[in-house]
Protein backbone atom coordinates (compact mmCIF):
# COMPACT_ATOMS: atom_id res chain seq x y z
CA UNK A 1 0.00 0.00 0.00
CA UNK A 2 2.84 2.39 0.77
CA UNK A 3 4.09 1.93 -2.80
CA UNK A 4 0.79 2.51 -4.64
CA UNK A 5 -1.11 4.69 -2.20
CA UNK A 6 0.35 6.82 0.57
CA UNK A 7 3.08 8.04 0.44
CA UNK A 8 4.10 6.42 -2.87
CA UNK A 9 2.42 7.12 -6.20
CA UNK A 10 -0.53 8.87 -4.53
CA UNK A 11 1.69 11.55 -3.03
CA UNK A 12 3.80 11.93 -6.14
CA UNK A 13 0.79 12.35 -8.44
CA UNK A 14 -1.01 14.67 -5.99
CA UNK A 15 2.02 16.95 -5.72
CA UNK A 16 2.48 16.99 -9.49
CA UNK A 17 -1.19 17.77 -10.02
CA UNK A 18 -1.08 20.77 -7.70
CA UNK A 19 2.35 22.09 -8.63
CA UNK A 20 2.77 21.25 -12.29
CA UNK A 21 -0.72 20.72 -13.69
CA UNK A 22 -2.85 23.30 -11.87
CA UNK A 23 -0.25 26.00 -11.16
CA UNK A 24 1.94 25.77 -14.23
CA UNK A 25 -0.50 24.21 -16.74
CA UNK A 26 1.89 21.39 -17.67
CA UNK A 27 -0.88 19.30 -19.24
CA UNK A 28 1.49 16.43 -19.97
CA UNK A 29 1.46 15.71 -16.23
CA UNK A 30 -2.21 14.68 -16.48
CA UNK A 31 -1.17 11.29 -17.88
CA UNK A 32 1.23 8.59 -16.71
CA UNK A 33 3.42 6.98 -19.35
CA UNK A 34 4.87 3.58 -18.46
CA UNK A 35 8.35 2.75 -19.75
CA UNK A 36 9.65 6.32 -19.78
CA UNK A 37 12.52 7.90 -17.84
CA UNK A 38 9.98 9.82 -15.74
CA UNK A 39 8.26 6.56 -14.86
CA UNK A 40 11.56 5.09 -13.67
CA UNK A 41 11.86 8.02 -11.24
CA UNK A 42 8.20 7.61 -10.19
CA UNK A 43 8.77 3.93 -9.40
CA UNK A 44 11.88 4.79 -7.40
CA UNK A 45 9.91 7.30 -5.33
CA UNK A 46 7.12 4.81 -4.71
CA UNK A 47 9.62 2.09 -3.77
CA UNK A 48 10.68 4.31 -0.87
CA UNK A 49 7.10 4.71 0.42
CA UNK A 50 7.18 2.08 3.16
CA UNK A 51 10.63 3.15 4.35
CA UNK A 52 9.50 6.78 4.56
CA UNK A 53 6.51 5.83 6.71
CA UNK A 54 8.06 3.11 8.89
CA UNK A 55 11.84 3.27 8.62
CA UNK A 56 14.33 0.94 6.92
CA UNK A 57 13.20 -2.36 8.55
CA UNK A 58 9.41 -2.37 9.01
CA UNK A 59 8.94 -6.14 8.78
CA UNK A 60 8.14 -6.86 12.43
CA UNK A 61 5.54 -4.10 12.60
CA UNK A 62 3.99 -5.15 9.29
CA UNK A 63 3.88 -8.78 10.51
CA UNK A 64 2.03 -7.71 13.67
CA UNK A 65 -0.63 -5.88 11.66
CA UNK A 66 -1.09 -8.61 9.05
CA UNK A 67 -1.13 -11.45 11.59
CA UNK A 68 -3.99 -9.66 13.34
CA UNK A 69 -5.89 -9.84 10.05
CA UNK A 70 -5.16 -13.55 9.64
CA UNK A 71 -2.56 -13.01 6.90
CA UNK A 72 0.62 -15.09 7.13
CA UNK A 73 3.75 -12.92 6.95
CA UNK A 74 7.24 -14.12 7.84
CA UNK A 75 9.63 -11.19 8.45
CA UNK A 76 12.68 -13.41 7.85
CA UNK A 77 11.44 -14.53 4.43
CA UNK A 78 10.48 -10.96 3.55
CA UNK A 79 14.01 -9.78 4.39
CA UNK A 80 15.47 -12.36 1.99
CA UNK A 81 13.01 -11.43 -0.76
CA UNK A 82 13.69 -7.70 -0.20
CA UNK A 83 17.43 -8.24 -0.66
CA UNK A 84 16.84 -10.09 -3.95
CA UNK A 85 14.35 -7.44 -5.11
CA UNK A 86 16.87 -4.67 -4.41
CA UNK A 87 19.43 -6.45 -6.57
CA UNK A 88 16.88 -6.87 -9.36
CA UNK A 89 15.89 -3.21 -8.98
CA UNK A 90 19.47 -2.31 -9.86
CA UNK A 91 19.17 -4.42 -13.00
CA UNK A 92 16.02 -2.48 -13.94
CA UNK A 93 17.77 0.85 -13.45
CA UNK A 94 20.81 -0.28 -15.43
CA UNK A 95 18.59 -1.49 -18.27
CA UNK A 96 16.82 1.88 -18.38
CA UNK A 97 20.16 3.66 -18.41
CA UNK A 98 21.41 1.48 -21.27
CA UNK A 99 18.26 2.20 -23.30
CA UNK A 100 17.88 5.92 -22.65
CA UNK A 101 21.42 7.16 -22.08
CA UNK A 102 23.52 4.74 -24.13
CA UNK A 103 20.93 4.34 -26.88
CA UNK A 104 21.42 0.58 -26.81
CA UNK A 105 19.27 -1.66 -28.97
CA UNK A 106 16.30 -3.00 -26.93
CA UNK A 107 17.04 -6.61 -27.93
CA UNK A 108 20.64 -6.20 -26.71
CA UNK A 109 19.41 -4.82 -23.37
CA UNK A 110 16.93 -7.70 -23.00
CA UNK A 111 19.77 -10.17 -23.59
CA UNK A 112 21.94 -8.36 -21.01
CA UNK A 113 19.17 -8.47 -18.42
CA UNK A 114 18.53 -12.15 -19.09
CA UNK A 115 22.21 -13.01 -18.52
CA UNK A 116 22.43 -10.77 -15.42
CA UNK A 117 19.33 -12.14 -13.67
Amino acid sequence: MAHEAYPGHHTERSRKEVGLLRRHRCWEESIVLIGTPENLVAEGLADLGLEVVMGPRPDTTVAEHLTGLGIAYDPDVVAIVRKAAEALGNVRANAAFRLWEDGADPDTVIDEVATTS
